[in-house]
């Protein structure tokens, strides 16, 4: 495993609604999805809802081009 600290805007884009999309694959805890997936508020990935940390480093490696998600580095 190799963990890599990354930044929030490196795997997710906001789009014009507010709504967020993964610029590539990524896993959270066991839920995979990728680029062409868009979802507001509210909506939990395998118990995250990634809009609690769109201000935050992510730390993650990326495993046969799927970035897989550890945890996250809250800003103070």
């Amino acid at each position: 495993m190799n963990l890599m600290r990354v930044q929030f805007t490196q795997l997710f884009r906001r789009n014009e609604n507010g709504a967020l999309t993964p610029l590539s694959p990524v896993n959270i805890n066991g839920i995979v999805f990728g680029p062409g997936v868009s979802f507001g508020p509210g909506v939990v990935f395998g118990g995250v809802n990634l809009f609690d940390f769109v201000n935050d480093a992510i730390e993650a490696d990326q495993i046969n081009g799927v970035w897989v998600i550890r945890g996250f580095y809250k800003n103070q």
